[in-house]
């Protein structure tokens, strides 16, 4: 976890003792996953936690969508055919000819292994950090575990670190990434410049048919690795056994 807390530009703190990194993953836990136990809940003070259902409580807008294939149709390629769609039925698809294309923020996380949920929960609250009050920018916001999207980090050039934000502009077929430390403040500062038009982009073209559709979140950490699977070498004999 301190490995984390560098990547994302945070000195001084270790992300699990640190009060603005605990800040930031339970600003996302209270809006994105109300439904989860809070973390000082106290059985024996407070009684067996029960989840709300959907009419007490649902996800804030804001909050960004794991990124799957029918996530990307329904917020980044508005302007592709709906998925079954029949040509030969329904004839040639038109978009609306007042269709306004929304801008796609991707979100690279790290994998649930190396950063475990409370992580994970905390590069998604720095994200929404950034966003604040901004929520009426034609932005989207999607997110992805590393490695799960290949084809998408190459298209962006991603790379190999951790966590990373990207744009891409379906209207313009242009992307840029940032390249400074994952915080709110460099975050806000990339998405000021976006909103301006003053991000240096390079050609770019998403193929929503290389979108993967992994399983979603459960907004766990990683499972503990069993060694039930692992053969048995027990009888095997080795020179100078007795």
């Amino acid at each position: 976890m301190r490995a984390l807390a560098a990547v994302l530009g945070i000195t001084g703190l270790v992300a699990r003792a640190g009060a603005l990194d605990l800040g930031l993953g339970e600003r996302y836990r209270q809006l994105c996953a109300g439904h989860l136990q809070p973390k000082d809940w106290d059985e024996e003070d407070d009684g067996a936690w029960e989840s709300p259902g959907p009419a007490e409580w649902s996800a804030d807008p804001s909050c960004p969508q794991q990124l799957t294939e029918d996530s990307f149709r329904g917020t980044c390629a508005l302007a592709l055919e709906p998925r079954g769609w029949d040509t030969d039925e329904d004839g040639p698809y038109e978009p609306p000819f007042d269709l306004a294309l929304p801008t796609c923020i991707f979100i690279f996380v790290p994998h649930i292994i190396d950063s475990g949920a409370e992580g994970r929960m905390e590069v998604l609250g720095t994200v929404l950090e950034a966003v604040g009050k901004d929520r009426d920018k034609p932005f989207v916001y999607l997110w992805a575990e590393a490695g799960a999207q290949p084809d998408l980090e190459q298209e962006l050039n991603i790379g190999g670190l951790y966590p990373k934000l990207s744009l891409y502009s379906p209207r313009l077929s242009v992307s840029s990434t940032l390249q400074l430390a994952f915080t709110p403040k460099n975050i806000q500062a990339f998405l000021l410049k976006a909103a301006l038009s003053r991000l240096p982009v390079k050609p770019a073209k998403v193929d929503v048919g290389k979108i993967a559709s992994p399983p979603p979140w459960d907004f766990g950490g990683a499972d503990e690795p069993s060694c039930a699977a692992e053969p048995s070498y027990d009888d095997i004999a080795l020179d100078g056994d007795i």
